[in-house]
């Protein structure tokens, strides 16, 4: 993910904006007295979202930059019935800082409409954030302690999709990352699914190339609408000033906030693709993808990757590692795919795509043959990144892209 640079820092913040209720109970999970009994549950009205910003790397400056935006926005006020807003993050305080600690705060509009913060959850400074186990222990939190009628998250930070951490090189992050020191700390695509306790109305990915279908596809169960990019995230991100008011609406609106997303670079810029998939609706898009992956294997096993409409650029210091990131549509298009099949995979397509934008090219690479969604493209990868995705991608296992013999 790229950004600009920034003058804000999370320390302002903190100093500035921010304070610890000395009401908080971390027992009940709320500040505050108790609700009267006449008002109605909170789990049947309120909306909880999550942002994890997992800057804890080379976008530290960038991601409190965003949280800026978010305490300038439309925060939630404080009380039981009230939507809550949830950030899990680990930044420096500043450049030099290397012992910061994770940390999982309430930010909300007190009573004079000056934004506050909660401190819920702390662990050691030398705890990485991009862990599965810390994603775990930060959820079960919030699902334990603030029962909601449904629940978000949006998560920010390098990303590369499914790719695995066996193929991870310098310029390779997983979902998320978490440096300290020489090392680094990232989570599989198939750990961060397995990390989720509950069921969430959608997930949004402000990361680099994320908008691939093996992702949406494993996400399936925890959440029913997944956004992202299938390209890199320039600049900004997601415009953070009105994510809440997108999202804590009646019903939340996370096309709404994918749509921001990309009017801030169109036609500016001219760089940004975004995708919102419907994951409730992925069954007919994999029972048509297994058919047609097996009646054109033959076709598919013979193409060049650079035949086929790809989402990196060719050539950059990352593109070795990500060379796995190609559109499903234009594969089977290359493969040889005929005008009624091409029909009914566009069909299969169209249902589960809620939104998709994309400008007509991103950076260096045309955008010419992008239908939103990348795939694996067999012939591109290592014999070890086959066999992984052959043995462990949950999209390979419902639709049989690779056979290993």
């Amino acid at each position: 993910m790229m950004r600009k640079t920034v003058i804000f820092m999370l320390a302002a913040l903190c100093a500035v904006s921010c304070f610890k209720d000395p009401n908080f109970d971390p027992i009940s999970g709320e500040s505050g007295s108790v609700s009267p009994a006449s008002r109605v549950k909170t789990e049947e009205t309120r909306h909880v979202l999550l942002m994890v910003s997992a800057g804890y790397n080379s976008l530290s400056s960038y991601l409190t930059d965003d949280l800026e935006d978010l305490a300038s926005g439309s925060l939630p006020l404080f009380n039981r019935q009230a939507d809550v807003l949830l950030v899990l993050s680990r930044l420096p305080q500043n450049r030099l800082s290397s012992t910061n600690a994770p940390v999982l705060f309430r930010m909300y509009a007190d009573k004079n409409g000056e934004v506050a913060r909660d401190t819920l959850l702390t662990w050691g400074t030398s705890t990485p954030l991009c862990t599965p186990d810390m994603l775990a222990d930060a959820l079960n939190y919030v699902k334990d302690h603030f029962p909601a009628k449904g629940y978000g998250m949006v998560f920010s930070s390098h990303a590369s999709g499914w790719i695995p951490q066996i193929e991870a090189k310098s310029g390779t992050k997983t979902v998320g990352q978490d440096k300290q020191g020489s090392s680094s700390f990232e989570i599989d695509m198939e750990e961060f699914a397995a990390a989720i306790p509950l069921r969430m109305d959608y997930i949004l990915f402000d990361a680099c190339f994320m908008g691939c279908v093996e992702v949406a596809w494993q996400l399936r169960e925890k959440a029913d609408i997944v956004g992202f990019s299938p390209a890199e995230v320039l600049a900004e991100g997601f415009v953070y000033k009105t994510l809440t008011q997108r999202l804590f609406q009646k019903t939340p609106d996370p096309v709404a906030v994918c749509r921001d997303y990309f009017e801030q670079y169109n036609p500016v810029s001219g760089s940004a693709t975004i995708t919102v998939v419907d994951t409730r609706k992925m069954d007919r898009l994999a029972t048509v993808c297994k058919q047609l992956f097996q009646k054109y294997r033959e076709g598919i096993y013979s193409l060049e990757w650079t035949d086929v409409q790809y989402y990196f650029r060719p050539g950059f210091a990352y593109s070795a590692d990500v060379k796995h990131l190609f559109d499903i549509q234009d594969i089977l298009v290359q493969a040889g795919i005929s005008a009624e099949d091409k029909a009914g995979f566009d069909a299969a397509l169209k249902e589960c795509i809620l939104y998709e934008a994309h400008t007509p090219q991103f950076l260096s690479v045309p955008l010419t043959r992008a239908c939103g969604l990348s795939m694996y493209l067999p012939t591109s990868g290592t014999y070890e990144l086959t066999s992984y995705y052959a043995g462990h991608v949950a999209w390979n296992k419902a639709t049989e892209l690779i056979v290993m013999k």
